[in-house]
Order: structure tokens, then sequence, then C-alpha cells
């Protein structure tokens, strides 16, 4: 900002619920009575989901070991898909793509380096999200979760905070929170970053960790079982506990059917039309069935927790014929992936299909589908539509008698598969992507599939291959994808690759979510940097500035009260970057890394609420949607000491999208990135094995051996920097050449060889802001060398919010309003605050 006020303590980044902040003031003054939806006349909606399930577990799918009476009966009763999908080959996403009928790559739950949540993840379902819960409760529908939720362990993402009433189950997979070995931020350290030993010695853990999985035991794992409810007429109240650490895995699948009909017969006492989602955490490792089911399954431990489930699927559909509630409820059985082949006997079967879990191959992604609706499903074995579980969303909603919303972002992926379940065409989805870890790798159109990229998963073959032309297979014909039809086909490869081709240009992916947990292992000092430097050689590229002395501050009638007095300062020797950091290199950090930047991640209310006055009501967790402040021409002349005038929080702006959702950096990759906070400046500084500057080092840097108020190249014709030219804040004559950032290295160098250390965008330090500070050192008297900040920052007119300091000035600087573009000038910005002209570069010394 130019303000000499700084940016006030509600347009911080993280104060993204301004507007929220406002309008909820304003409802407290209205008491609003509890929306409780219109009456429905759909069906209720029970929907049964496996963890690993694999295709051939069922006996209905052709196992012959594992009896599964039940679950069999609803297959001949209703409808069973032989081409049914996961919407992805691991645990979150999938279970993401369900709630949210959409693919994980658009809604951003998904790693790329990292495949799942773990424990301890700042991300889970966004806020933003509509779930398909959300949507059933906006219809009146009573609702509740039983079982593995895994898409984010923080309160905010739980699934009562996401349109479920209750719930109770365990946050994540049932292997999690590990009594044994390291940590899971160091597992994931060492997978990123680690030495060839480092990684070897995980690998040997790993065995290890194997070898306990098939002789499991409760106290190997910490799993918290929660139980969490929505307080009746209170949508923010609710009542929740960890019931139990560590609890008896063996009793989770009975747990979760008796709490599913007790459910089922509160909302029948109720005549209220429910949705029961119940996501077992079995068959997934460590497998635990109960005593009565210990050693009853010819498929030894692992057949004996699936005929386990196909005995709670039982104990539900018999309950709701008993209350005469099967031919109004619509039942779907499938599973979250296929089986994790690299558990032996403990990880079941793909039947036919090629490979499993992990993997874009048909076994990794092909999984059980069943719909049982008595009455109103005829019997069918439906062979020729494509099907998956994301098309839930749309299906269940158009079987409630919701019209789908053109706008909704689900419309675009969600297929409604209704009319194939009511018998009234067989017109249903007919090309399938497949995503492992945000690439696709391979595309189903038809009955034909090709594969770009082919991987084993865990370790196991096939090693990574990349194919051009792609593989081509009949999927139908060779499920398990023996015949490669390329080199015959090659027709249908080219159709299929347009097809692809058009999928994948039809939307841009979000910011992978679960890796952020990368970025915050770098920004805390816990992992190794990537590009870290060795010796006393300081990375290639940088510039040196040799030590001196100098004067720091100003006492200049053009300075700030905060940047005086003048007082001496002595500087070792240190290198810097040229240039602010651009969009091209942070790209490439955040590519090899999955980090996601501040204004990507899902808002955290309690540092938010911190931030500001005591008693302030907090915003609807609904309108706390990950974004950034943009600047805005207002267009008239307004009040210079007025920032709001000209400031305006926009969902969605990001380093990729400076200005909001419609804006890019495509075309502006030598350009500095911006809507970075300085915790995202601190991240890329370690993956680049540097450091941010002092305050010292890059005043001392700025004034480019000179000690001129406005150092600049005299010899040089036109423009100096890049400023706002004309009256700030609605007219400017780009005279400078550029109306907002302009590319590095575009006006002349300093005296060092630095460029733009006035003018384009504000560069952050790693010094805490302080407006007392000079006045403290002055009264030392004291020789200053090698100064750093303080401790803690310090503003008395933004006591609550800590601001680190910025330099340089920016593209908004102007005559009229500021003339920050000066080395002296210093302004305080919130350290989680990214805006369109804040940026940074980096040092190197010896000691970093």
């Amino acid at each position: 900002m130019n303000s000499s006020r700084g940016l006030k303590p509600e347009w911080s980044r993280r104060a993204t619920g301004l507007c929220a902040l406002v309008a909820a003031a304003f409802a407290a003054c209205s008491p609003q009575p509890e929306a409780t939806g219109p009456e429905t006349t759909g069906p209720n909606i029970v929907i049964l989901f496996a963890d690993d399930l694999g295709y051939g577990d069922l006996s209905s799918y052709g196992s012959s070991t594992i009896k599964t009476p039940n679950l069999d009966r609803l297959a001949a009763e209703g409808q069973r898909w032989t081409d049914f999908y996961s919407t992805a080959p691991v645990c979150s996403p999938s279970r993401a793509a369900l709630m949210t009928g959409r693919l994980p790559v658009r809604t951003g739950l998904y790693g790329k380096r990292i495949g799942v949540f773990f424990p301890g993840d700042d991300g889970g379902m966004p806020a933003n999200e509509r779930t398909l819960a959300e949507a059933l409760k906006a219809e009146g529908y009573r609702t509740a979760m039983y079982g593995k939720w895994h898409l984010g362990d923080r309160k905010e993402a739980w699934p009562t905070r996401h349109g479920f009433d209750e719930w109770q189950g365990v946050p994540y997979s049932n292997d999690m929170d590990w009594e044994l070995g390291p940590e899971i931020d160091e597992m994931v350290r060492i997978s990123v970053t680690g030495t060839d030993e480092e990684k070897q010695a995980v690998a040997e853990v790993n065995a290890k960790r194997r070898e306990l999985y098939l002789e499991p035991k409760r106290e190997y794992w910490n799993v918290p079982l929660i139980e969490s409810r929505r307080l009746p007429g209170d949508a923010e109240s609710f009542e929740e506990r960890v019931v139990e650490r560590s609890p008896d895995q063996g009793l989770l699948t009975r747990s979760a059917t008796e709490k599913g009909i007790a459910f089922i017969e509160a909302a029948a006492s109720e005549n209220e039309p429910f949705f029961l989602y119940m996501p077992y955490s079995m068959p997934h490792t460590p497998i635990f069935p109960s005593d009565p089911f210990e050693g009853r399954s010819a498929g030894g431990r692992y057949g004996d927790v699936v005929e386990e489930i196909d005995w709670s699927v039982g104990q539900i559909t018999q309950r709701l014929e008993q209350l005469g509630l099967a031919e109004n409820t619509l039942v779907v059985f499938t599973s979250d992936n296929g089986p994790w082949l690299l558990m032996g006997d403990h990880g079941g079967s793909a039947g036919p299909l090629a490979n499993g879990k992990g993997t874009t191959f048909e076994g990794g992604m092909r999984v059980p589908g069943i719909f049982w609706w008595p009455g109103t499903i005829e019997p069918a074995e439906v062979t020729d539509v494509i099907g998956t579980a994301m098309d839930l969303f749309s299906t269940v909603l158009s079987l409630v008698g919701v019209d789908a919303d053109p706008e909704h972002p689900a419309v675009l992926d969600s297929v409604d598969l209704s009319p194939v379940l009511l018998g009234q065409s067989m017109v249903g989805r007919d090309e399938l992507p497949y995503y492992r870890q945000g690439e696709l790798r391979a595309y189903r159109q038809g009955r034909y599939k090709i594969h770009f990229v082919t991987e084993g998963a865990y370790s196991m073959p096939p090693e990574r291959a990349e194919h051009d032309p792609p593989l081509l297979f009949d999927v139908v014909a060779d499920p398990g994808e023996s015949t490669d039809l390329s080199a015959d086909r090659p027709d249908l490869v080219q159709a299929l690759v347009a097809a692809a081709e058009r999928h994948r240009s039809s939307f841009e992916p979000a910011p992978p979510m679960m890796d952020a947990r990368l970025g915050r292992l770098s920004a805390s000092g816990s992992s190794q940097t990537v590009a870290e430097a060795s010796g006393s050689s300081a990375p290639e590229g940088m510039v040196e500035v040799a030590a001196g002395s100098f004067t720091m501050g100003s006492d200049d009638h053009r300075a700030r009260p905060h940047e005086g007095p003048g007082h001496v300062v002595e500087v070792s020797p240190f290198w810097i970057d040229p240039t602010e950091v651009t969009n091209a290199q942070f790209a490439d950090f955040v590519e090899q890394t999955g980090y996601l930047t501040t204004a990507e991640r899902p808002i955290d209310l309690e540092p938010l609420m911190a931030q500001l006055p005591p008693g302030t009501q907090p915003p609807d967790p609904a309108d706390l949607v990950p974004g950034a402040l943009v600047f805005t021409n207002p267009g008239q002349r307004v009040r210079l000491d007025d920032p709001a005038a000209w400031w305006r929080w926009v969902p969605g702006a990001d380093w990729r999208h400076p200005e909001g959702p419609g804006s890019s950096i495509e075309g502006s990759m030598d350009h500095p990135v911006v809507q970075v906070s300085w915790d995202d400046a601190v991240a890329y500084a370690k993956w680049a094995g540097k450091r941010l500057p002092t305050e010292a080092e890059w005043e001392f840097a700025a004034q480019g051996a000179s000690n001129e108020t406005f150092p600049r190249a005299h010899d040089h014709e036109g423009p100096h920097w890049n400023i706002w030219e004309g009256e700030f804040p609605i007219e400017n004559s780009e005279d400078d050449g550029y109306l907002g950032t302009a590319p590095v290295g575009q006006y002349p160098a300093n005296g060092y060889g630095l460029y733009d250390m006035a003018g384009n965008v504000w560069e952050w330090t790693g010094d805490w802001f302080d407006t007392e500070l000079y006045q403290r050192r002055e009264a030392m008297r004291a020789n200053l060398v090698d100064p750093v900040g303080p401790e803690q920052a310090n503003d008395p007119a933004q006591p609550r919010v800590p601001q680190r300091v910025v330099k340089g000035g920016s593209f908004l600087c102007s005559e009229n309003y500021c003339m920050s573009y000066r080395p002296s000038a210093r302004m305080g910005s919130s350290f989680d605050t990214g805006l369109n002209h804040t940026g940074f570069r980096c040092v190197w010394s010896p000691e970093a």
C-alpha cells in the first residue's frame, strides 16, 4: 500500500471476511428463523462406501471365496453396473469427488506429491464447495455420516461443517497416526528432499510397517474416533468430542451400522426424508474383523471384514424394509478405489482388471457399483453405460426433484444417471478422464481407452512410462488391458487424443491442496532446501554487495515519521538477486514442491479474529473464501486517507490470477510474482537456498553506492522506474510504459547493477515492522553492525496486526499521494497479506 497509514487491520489478507463481518453486524440486529428447507417428496438416500474394495471382491462380481449374500441380493433386485468407477485411485480425492460432484483437479482436493490428506494438514473440504449433504439439507433432508471422512481433520473441515447434522467416525485412514517410526512430517520431508540414505532408511521402515499390517494390534495406531453433532436451531454450534483414541477397530463397522440404523429410525419417527452416508473404514488395511466374523471367511482375514460389511448392508436394508421405507429409498453401494495389491492377502482383488489402487489402470478405478430401489429400479445388469461416484451428485439431486443449476460447477463434471436407473434410456456418461495426482494419465471414450502414462503404485511395477502415441485398449473386450491396439487403430487413438485435449483445455486446474504440507515444512525450516547453497559460493546469478556503512532512514521532509531519524549502520558483505523473483521462477518452485500460497489456502478463522477488535462477530464460514486484495480504480476523486476506496477483496485472486479468476500471468512470466505473503516469500527463499534480506541489507543495496534520496541512473533518458504517472488513484498516463507491473530489468540498474529497487512492487524483508525502532536506535547512540529487526511488531495504529517491513514502493506510488520510491521508505504489511503490488527478492551470505 502507498498510504502512510499502511493497511488497516480489516484489509489484512487473512481478514477476508470484511464484507462478511459488516453483514454479520447488521444481521445480528435482525434475528432470522432457522431455515428448515422445503418439504420434499424425493426418496431417502443411503450411500454405502467401502474403502479399498476391489472389483473382484464380491460374489456377484466374481469372487469364489468371499460370500456376500446381502450385496448379491441388491445386485439381483436392482442394477449391477459393470463399468462403474471411482474418480481417483486413492482415498481423499475420490471422496471429494463423491461429495462435490466435481473433479478433484477443479476443487484442489488432490495432491501432486502427496496423494491424500494426513493428520495435521492445514487443508480440507473448502467452505465454498457445496457438498451433496448441503444440497440435500437445503431440500429438508436430515443428514448423517458414520465412518471415515478423509477430507481434512481440522474442525472447519469436519462433515458437520459441510452439511451433515451428525457424524461419528475416523477423520482419516485407519492406518494413520502411527505410534511407531518417524512422524509424518519427517516421512514427507525425506520423500521429497531427503538424501538417498534417508530414503533407503524410510523404505526399510515401510517394509517393517507392512509386516505389522499383516499382524495388526490396536496399539500400533492412535487414530481418533470422533463424534460431532450440530445443535438444533443453531447452524454454528456443535456438541463434539473425541470418543476414544486408538479405538478397537474391530468394532468400527458394527458401531457405524448401529448408528446408521438408529438414525434411520429417528428420521422415520419424525417422517423426515434422510441422507445416510456410511463410508466404511475397511477393508483398508490394517483389517480388523469383529469377533463374530473373525476366521469365518474362506477369503481369509480380508474376506472376514468384507463379509462383515455385507452383514452391515443386510442389517440396514432389512431395517428399511421393516419400517416400510425400502420402496422410497435409493441405496447405492460402491468403493472409493481399487484394491491395495501391495498388501497381498490383506489387499483384495481386482478380478479380471489390470493392477489396483494408486494406478490409472482399470483395477485402480473400476469398482463395484450397485443400485437398489425396490419398485422403482428394475433388475438389470448395466454394461453399456459408464458411471462414477462423482455422478451421484447430479443423479441424486435429479431424483430428489432439484433442477440442476447450469451455473453450478458440479454440472460440468457430474452426469445425471437417473434415466438409466429408471429405465428411461441408456444415455449416461460416455467419457471418463483418469487422473493420478493431478496428471491426466488416461482417457476413455465408449469402449476404448488410451494411456498417456502408465505406472504402478507403491513401488510396484510397472515403472513409469510415457507413451507417444498413447496405448489403446478395448476395455470392454479386454478389461485386463493386455492387447495394445494403437498400431492397428490410429484413427481411434487420434479421436481419443482430441477428446482428452478438449477436456484438458476446458479448465485450469486448481492448486493441489494436499501438497500444502510441503510448503509449510519448507517455511518452518523443517524441510531441507532443494537448491541449497554449498560452501562459500553464492547461487548463480546473484550480485555481490561489498561491506560498507551508510545512513539508514531519513530526515528528509518527504520521509514519514517512522523513517527517522537517520542513523549510521555497517553492513557485512552479502549477495542479492538482481531482480525481483519472477512468475517463471516462482512457478518452478511451485511445480517442484506443490507449494500452496496463502491466498490459495482455506481461511483459518482463528488468526483472522485475532486481528480484529474484541467482540467482533465472526463471519459466516461460507464467506471465508480464498482470495486476495486487488487495486481497483474508483473512477472518481476520493479521499487519499481511505485505502478502502481503491482496494477490493477478490475471491480467487492469487499469484496465478493477480487480479482475480479472469486474469492470468500468461504472457507475463518475466514480471515479478505478486499476491505472495511473507510466508510464501520465505518458503521460496528456503527452497532456493537463500533468505529474505534484512531491512538494512535491502536499503543499503537500494542506495546503489550513493547517498541520494532518489538514486537512479542520471545518464539514462526516459523513465527511471515504474510508478503511477498522473493523479492517483484515477488517472494514469502510463508515461513509464506500464499500468501495472513491468517486466523485471525494464528500467536502468542502480550502481550495484540491481533493478527495480524503486517502484514496480513493494518487496518483503525479513524484519518485523516497528514504528519506534529508529528512535530507540538513536537513543542508544551505538555503532550498529548488521542490525536486524525487533523481536516482534509494533505499530500503535494497528496493534493487533503482526507486520513485516516492505521496501521500495510500487507501481501505485505517485507524487500526489506518496513518494515511497526512495531507499529509506518503509512500510509495515501484515505478514499473511498478499497484494497485487507486493513481491520480493532474495539474498545470500555464507552463514545462510
